[in-house]
């Protein structure tokens, strides 16, 4: 596999350890088709690698990091309760200095946090931002 499908890996892992995340049939992954069930629970997660970087003086070794987005989608007629308790789940499934390993690759955790509830025609929803790092071997 490729590095980032191994940061991927790590950290779509550690998304669905939080308690009440959506069963893998309602995972919107990147690359896979998928339709969301009507009126059921469903989340989105997408990886944004957003920079290389030189990490040591030869410029041989790289620091890979970016931004993994957990997007949560509730039914509006459940009102606030159940979505807000899942995102918090997900925050806390990612603590600041939080190594994640897949394979060899260790994925490292600087942030994670939540933005507002946003309210759509269908659906509330909670985006999740995780801040990570990578550095590979």
């Amino acid at each position: 596999m490729s590095l980032i499908s191994d940061i991927r890996g790590a950290l779509q892992l550690q998304a669905r350890t939080a308690a009440g995340f959506p069963p893998d049939n309602q995972i919107d992954y990147e690359g896979k088709p998928f339709s969301p069930t009507i009126g059921t629970p469903w989340a989105r997660m997408t990886l944004l690698n957003n920079s290389r970087q030189p990490f040591s003086l030869d410029g041989l070794s790289k620091i890979t990091g970016g931004l993994f987005q957990v997007d949560l989608f509730y039914p509006i007629d459940k009102g606030t309760a159940d979505i807000d308790v899942v995102a918090d789940a997900v925050v806390d499934a990612f603590p600041l200095n939080r190594n994640l390993f897949k394979g060899t690759t260790r994925v490292s955790i600087y942030y994670a946090q939540r933005a507002p509830l946003l309210q759509q025609p269908d659906s509330i929803h909670a985006p999740i931002t995780v801040s990570w790092r990578c550095f590979p071997n």
